[in-house]
């Protein structure tokens, strides 16, 4: 039931999308994400329910985006080939590090999952870039255009 939070939400998200733009709702996304996870890691009863709350939105909407930039951008004769190649490279690189990761972490005599809790939060931080790149990408956009059409004129 709580996962389905996000059903009764996607109109509003959508709505947002439309009013600040897309950099706006993929930042939006990753603040869900990292809100997520820092949730879990503190783990008092009451944040692991808001957690749930919140990864239901997240993974929703951020397929909902992933696959609304890479139709704006890439257009649709060519999304399938695009969404495929960078969410099955994703996927792999995260498979691929999965077990390494865990070997590392449960090798010891003292499994200790601190130091891959902020890496996995440095990670999440580190993403914020995109949505920036993707706002200052929009906005030069928009300068540019306003100029070239005066110039044009």
């Amino acid at each position: 039931f709580l996962i389905l939070i996000s059903v009764a939400l996607t109109p509003s998200f959508g709505r947002f999308i439309d009013t600040h733009g897309i950099a706006a709702g993929l930042a939006l996304v990753n603040a869900l994400g990292v809100l997520t996870f820092g949730l879990l890691v503190a783990r008092p009863d009451w944040s692991l329910y808001v957690a749930f709350l919140a990864f239901g939105c997240f993974r929703a909407w951020n397929y909902s985006l992933m696959t609304a930039y890479s139709m704006g951008v890439f257009g649709g004769a060519s999304f399938g080939k695009v969404y495929g190649i960078g969410v099955g490279t994703v996927s792999c690189f995260a498979a691929a590090a999965q077990y390494p990761t865990m070997a590392i972490v449960l090798g010891g005599s003292n499994p200790n999952f601190e130091g891959l809790d902020w890496a996995m939060l440095g990670v999440g931080v580190v993403m914020f870039g995109f949505p920036a790149f993707v706002h200052f990408r929009t906005v030069e956009g928009k300068k540019g255009g306003a100029s070239d059409a005066a110039n044009a004129a």
